[in-house]
């Protein structure tokens, strides 16, 4: 799967989709009742096919959105306290998992 699809730009649509469907089906097998391959490794494996231009891309749409997502918390964890609410609950995250792979993909 790697080799065909080696420097996929921003506006190869059509390989991009064909391996981000080829890529997801490998890594839910690997993933499904004993985790083979840890999120990082997914991630590093699925943006080393893509272009730089189209890594940066993806990486600035990610930090947009994790800048979002922060943004948005910190107004639920204002709106609980001023309010009284207990704490959602605190998703954990592996320290060097940046992004999840579904959300890169």
């Amino acid at each position: 799967m790697c080799k065909e699809n080696r420097h996929i730009r921003i506006k190869d649509l059509g390989p991009f989709l064909l391996y981000k469907c080829s890529f997801l089906a490998e890594a839910k097998k690997l993933q499904e009742l004993l985790v083979l391959i840890a999120n990082t490794i997914l991630v590093q494996m699925f943006m080393s096919l893509l272009t730089e231009e189209f890594q940066m891309a993806v990486y600035q749409k990610l930090d947009f959105m994790k800048n979002q997502d922060s943004h948005i918390k910190a107004m639920i964890d204002k709106f609980q306290i001023a309010h009284t609410l207990p704490a959602a609950a605190n998703i954990s995250r592996r320290a060097e998992d940046r992004y999840t792979l579904s959300e890169v993909v």
